[in-house]
């Protein structure tokens, strides 16, 4: 079940960002890069955007240009974003970040705590990814970054992957961090089975099965 489902089966009619608020508030999922282990993950994400940008599609991108827009779509307190546009900085890349969320919380992290690690303003939008076609925006890079891939039922993917389309350049690109959830978080993380005994707009009820390691 996606986290978007889940939010909405849970936490009723309220508007989807008051959901997710909710859904994070219950996840205590580490995302401030202003604490210990939300600055390991920035560390984390700097070194894995230098790998990304090795890629012969990235080299060609910033052959053309040494100015670039990136949009960080679900983008969180800004840490995939702001990894990203530092070591374009260090390329020598001129960079305009925009980050984008429905969570408020985190906007105003990405807003503060980013500007202070770029030395510049990082733009914010409050907004549904899945309209993004709608804003105006126009970007050279967007990034998925942080599996934020659950939080999208397929049908609400395919919606999201054709308005980020709407956005991009002519030669951009999207970046998007994915893994094999299956395997590398049910079964190494202790989830060998899992079951969703009953599901209505009342809540969830579910059933694991710990995996034997």
């Amino acid at each position: 079940m996606c986290l978007g489902s889940l939010a909405r089966g849970r936490m009723g009619r309220k508007p989807l960002g008051e959901r997710l608020e909710e859904l994070y508030g219950l996840v205590q999922w580490v995302e401030d890069p202003r604490s210990e282990e939300g600055m390991r993950k920035y560390l984390e994400a700097l070194d894995r955007v230098r790998k990304l940008l090795e890629h012969d599609w990235f080299k060609k991108l910033l052959e053309s240009r040494r100015r670039v827009s990136v949009l960080d779509v679900c983008g969180g307190t800004g840490i995939g974003g702001v990894a990203l546009a530092k070591v374009l900085d260090e390329e020598g890349v001129e960079v305009e970040l925009t980050a984008l969320d429905l969570r408020r919380s985190a906007l105003e992290v990405a807003s503060v705590w980013g500007s202070e690690e770029l030395g510049r303003e990082v733009r914010t939008v409050e907004a549904d990814a899945r309209r993004v076609h709608e804003l105006g925006l126009k970007a050279d890079v967007t990034l998925l970054y942080g599996f934020s891939a659950p939080h999208f039922d397929p049908w609400d993917m395919a919606r999201l992957l054709s308005s980020v389309s709407e956005v991009l350049s002519g030669d951009g690109l999207l970046a998007m961090e994915e893994t094999d959830r299956r395997y590398s978080i049910f079964f190494l993380q202790g989830y060998a089975r899992a079951l969703a005994e009953a599901a209505s707009e009342e809540g969830v009820v579910a059933s694991f099965t710990s995996a034997i390691m």
